[in-house]
């Protein structure tokens, strides 16, 4: 695509079409530029309009918009996905990008800084050696607003130096970006810190400054983030002891006219706190000499800044760098003195902890705000949350000091609430938070809160101040109502059983509020509470949650009733923990839930805004069919009933394609319960099939889990085109290093279902689009996952099949399989297909005649030998077992294919004959040897020693001769 007028002009007129208020019009506008992706020179053109000043401002960010997002899409393509962008192409945007998007207006700017990152993220530095230079050549002048832009820019890069695995390659990347980038932000450096001083009184002249300086810091941050550069150790001095001057500098000129949004300088004091954070946790002995300075200079700080919402950032990272030093052993002498922890609780945590106006505000005018920032778990950091975390920390070697004087503090503030309880409640808010601080001592993201302060009696606590609080008017004082529930969510597993059925009746209570954070909190506090675990075993059973399934489950879904709360996943995910727990209990509600689970489909289905609600959903959905369809059969079709139809008009729908997965799962586990294949599944069999439904990537392990389910319960009436039609899928999974394993579990399928009258006119096209893609892109994982498919085709079959069929396709290539492919690539078999392999490959150890005495006699022990090492490794880790299904639920939850815990996959054992893989190795070979006496000693004795020794363990535990 040339640039030239016409086309820009054609351009245009697609993008301006996108900026109309129909909606209709924007997709097709949308899908017509879409076309083009494709076009060479389409990209470039794209970039071209961007940068004429000419063209309308609206229409120029219209297409940066679209430009960040077809580089997102196409710069790095999915393996069987077209590149859509040509290499001359690629160079053009690379030679252009930086200049363009340093001269551009900010909004155009940071569309074309995303789309800068995503590129450097692939092609940085191995393709793309001219970014480097260009953005140093761009640090000289005193362009301070361009200077910014080039060190925005090399921030957006080096930024994943923070938190990338540490690797050779990564080293080699770091080590060229340090050569070439240290000396120029080092000299960058030192000019700002003299021009800010020179220009004190020159507001216009510091406030591009201290932009430049801001990005200096975040740039000296990331390049220090996987090791400390030598550089940066000879120049400690020219780094640290500017720092420290502008962690206290002060100037009122650069006060902001918002009172909430944080000054340059502020912004410029947090990341200084940040940096003194990564010093004192990994670079010790050379930040030492500064860490008592850097404290004094935090602490004195963090003194004199009040509650005002622009400096929330700079107190959480001051906090979080006085925790980072106060866990060192080594540094607690800094805080060992009884007055300094006295002035410490009184100027820095009591402060934090305290509840403010605007905090006040959040809670009741953005309270899914309040929620993200407060709820246990979060990753916001807040003053709140880094101050928990800093007492906790001065509580790691000064607890009894700390509780001491922190008690004085609750009880203080206790006596305040009480001589005047509708006024002076914040009071005994920041009493509780202080507790929570200052009580938990150890715990886990998934059990809780493990280990509590033994110098606190936070049951006392619980009994006196927090439960008499809740038993009070759900209306009174929300804010305070909403941390006693966090209170009981976050002490759920200290809580006797016999707390259960005192705390349910008013948990439920408290899911009538009308304020969002109070009934979410209440929501929290049930799901926490039902899911504590005492050894691995659930605290609360399903007989005592009976009682209180109908009242909890009719004030949960009343919230749901609530506009703001409709898609509350903490309400959802409540639903789901009590489905559950109370497992069949739930069996006389079962019609009212599914009638208004189906109403919540249909509704979200429209405009899919909540991922994590919409999983919790399906989930609920799973967790009714595994309780009550596990238990009666007739219930199935009830649930066919009320899902297929919100079902069916969801595929259907371009709104939630997301929903896809989920759909083909529980379809799936709905079927796979069934004794046979309804009317209504065979009905949707061949639209499985269309290639629309396959290109969504995260359709395919349900869809493939749902063919396998209908060749499971019908394989023997499968016609030849419906056979036909399911090859085609394997084809295409076949030759995707992404989804080959799935391809292959339904070939498994498939040569275990159906009958090989049908199957044997297929075999040999099969094993050629193997053989294809092992010639032409084989990896390890299909290498495995091919093994344990011809193990499974043994266990089926025999091996005389395979070794026919392969030989139909070309001569001896079975020789070539076995000794290339099959014996190299045993050792990666996964643990999930290790039996099935065990039983195949010793199958064809000791019943082939071709292994036996015939052609392949050669690797017989060296098959052998592999038989020996799989039995031989050591068992799957079964540490997912023991961890709550819940938390495996959110584990499981991603974007594009989210695995529904509650939907488990029916386990199917190719090899089911066999109990015990091991015996029945050794009892085979005992009965080839008494079959064919003497012919395989030689063979073992050609096995290594650690084989040799292994198999003569099993032979003597399974009392097994050789002869």
């Amino acid at each position: 695509m040339e640039i030239n007028d016409q086309n820009l002009q054609s351009l245009c007129g697609a993008l301006g079409r996108t900026l109309v208020s129909d909606v209709k019009a924007i997709r097709e506008a949308t899908e017509s530029l879409k076309n083009f992706e494709a076009t060479p020179g389409f990209t470039v053109l794209l970039l071209h309009l961007i940068g004429q000043n000419s063209v309308d401002m609206q229409l120029r960010l219209a297409g940066s918009i679209f430009f960040k997002n077809c580089i997102m899409q196409n710069w790095v393509p999915d393996e069987d996905q077209k590149d859509n962008i040509p290499m001359n192409d690629r160079a053009t945007i690379k030679k252009h990008i930086v200049e363009l998007m340093l001269t551009s207006p900010p909004k155009i700017k940071a569309q074309l800084s995303h789309a800068l990152s995503i590129i450097s993220q692939a092609d940085f530095p191995k393709k793309w050696d001219s970014l480097l230079p260009e953005l140093v050549g761009n640090l000289k002048g005193q362009d301070w607003n361009r200077i910014a832009g080039v060190l925005e820019t090399a921030d957006s890069i080096f930024h994943s130096y923070r938190y990338r695995v540490k690797s050779e390659e990564l080293w080699q990347e770091v080590k060229y970006v340090l050569e070439n980038f240290q000396k120029p932000l080092l000299e960058v450096f030192q000019q700002i810190c003299g021009l800010i001083e020179q220009n004190a009184s020159n507001a216009e002249v510091l406030k591009p400054l201290f932009k430049v300086l801001l990005y200096v810091c975040e740039v000296f941050q990331s390049l220090c983030s996987q090791d400390i550069p030598e550089f940066i150790q000879d120049t400690m001095a020219q780094w640290f002891n500017p720092f420290k001057a502008f962690l206290v500098y002060k100037n009122d000129l650069l006060t902001p006219k918002d009172e909430d949004v944080p000054a340059e300088v502020e912004k410029v004091q947090a990341v200084i706190c940040d940096i003194a954070r990564l010093f004192t946790d990994k670079y010790e002995e050379e930040f030492k000499e500064y860490v008592p300075l850097y404290v004094n200079d935090a602490w004195n700080l963090l003194t004199q800044l009040n509650d005002k919402g622009r400096y929330d950032q700079l107190v959480s990272k001051a906090v979080s760098f006085l925790t980072s030093v106060v866990t060192k052993v080594w540094h607690k002498d800094l805080f060992s003195n009884e007055q300094a922890m006295r002035i410490i609780c009184e100027k820095i945590v009591v402060p934090q902890l305290k509840l403010r106006e605007s905090d006040m505000e959040v809670f009741s005018m953005d309270s899914g705000e309040y929620v993200r920032r407060d709820m246990e778990g979060s990753d916001i950091d807040t003053r709140r949350r880094t101050t928990v975390d800093f007492v906790r920390g001065l509580c790691i070697h000064f607890e009894p000091q700390i509780t001491a004087i922190l008690k004085g503090y609750v009880d203080g503030l206790l006596k305040e609430y009480a001589a005047n309880r509708a006024n002076n409640w914040v009071a005994k808010d920041a009493a509780l938070y202080i507790v929570l601080a200052l009580s938990v001592k150890g715990k886990t993201q998934t059990k809780g809160v493990t280990i509590v302060n033994q110098y606190f009696d936070v049951m006392e606590f619980f009994g006196t101040q927090v439960l008499p609080e809740l038993q009070g008017d759900i209306e009174q004082n929300p804010v305070l109502k909403a941390t006693c529930l966090k209170f009981v969510a976050v002490f759920k597993n200290q809580l006797p059983k016999d707390a259960f059925p005192v705390l349910m009746p008013i948990l439920i209570k408290y899911l009538a509020s009308d304020e969002y954070v109070v009934h979410t909190y209440a929501a929290n506090a049930i799901e926490q509470i039902l899911g504590v675990k005492d050894n691995h075993v659930a605290r609360v059973t399903q007989n005592d949650v009976s009682p209180f399934v109908e009242h909890t489950l009719t004030g949960l879904f009343k919230v749901l009733d609530n506009r703001e709360s409709a898609e509350n996943e903490y309400i959802m995910k409540a639903i789901m923990r009590l489905c559950a727990v109370a497992q069949s209990g739930v069996t006389p509600f079962a019609a009212v839930i599914l009638q208004k689970i189906t109403e919540i489909l249909s509704r979200v289905s429209q405009n899919p805004r909540n991922p994590k609600f919409n999983h919790y959903l399906f989930e609920t959905i799973s967790a009714l069919i595994l309780h009550i369809c596990g238990s009666n059969a007739g219930a199935i079709g009830s649930f066919e009933g009320a899902l297929f139809g919100p079902f069916q008009t969801m595929l259907g729908m371009d709104t939630c394609t997301e929903f896809g997965p989920y759909v083909f799962q529980v379809m799936a586990q709905l079927l796979e319960a069934r004794s046979d294949v309804s009317q209504a599944y065979q009905a949707i069999f061949p639209s499985l099939l269309a290639p629309v439904l396959w290109e969504n990537h995260g359709n395919i392990p349900a869809i493939v889990r749902l063919l396998q389910a209908y060749l499971e319960k019908s394989a023997g009436a499968v016609e030849d085109s419906k056979l036909t039609g399911l090859l085609g899928i394997f084809q295409k999974l076949n030759a995707s290093k992404k989804h080959d394993n799935y391809g292959m579990d339904l070939l498994g399928t498939i040569v275990e279902t159906v009958p090989m009258n049908k199957l044997s006119n297929y075999l040999v096209e099969i094993l050629k689009l193997q053989f294809a893609r092992l010639q032409t892109s084989s990896t390890p994982k299909f290498v495995k996952h091919l093994i344990v498919f011809y193990c499974t085709f043994i266990c089926k079959h025999g091996p005389s099949a395979l070794i026919a069929a392969m030989d139909k396709l070309q001569p001896g290539i079975f020789n070539m399989v076995l000794a290339k492919i099959w014996l190299p690539g045993t050792a990666g078999i996964h643990a999930e297909g290790r039996k099935v392999a065990i039983v195949g490959m010793t199958t064809l150890l000791c019943q082939s005649e071709e292994m036996a005495s015939g052609a392949y006699t050669q690797y017989w022990p060296q098959l052998c030998d592999a038989i020996v090492s799989l039995i031989n490794l050591p068992a799957a880790s079964k540490a997912g077992e023991e961890e709550d299904i819940m938390d495996l639920s959110q584990k499981s939850f991603k974007t594009v294919y989210a695995k529904l815990v509650f939907a488990p996959k029916r386990t199917h054992d190719p090899a089911a004959n066999v109990k015990d893989p091991a015996a029945f190795f050794v009892q085979s070979l005992g009965q080839l040897t008494a079959k064919i006496p003497g012919k395989f000693g030689g063979a073992m004795s050609m096995m290594s020693p650690e084989s040799a020794n292994a198999l003569q363990q099993m032979l003597q535990k399974y009392n097994v001769n050789i002869q």
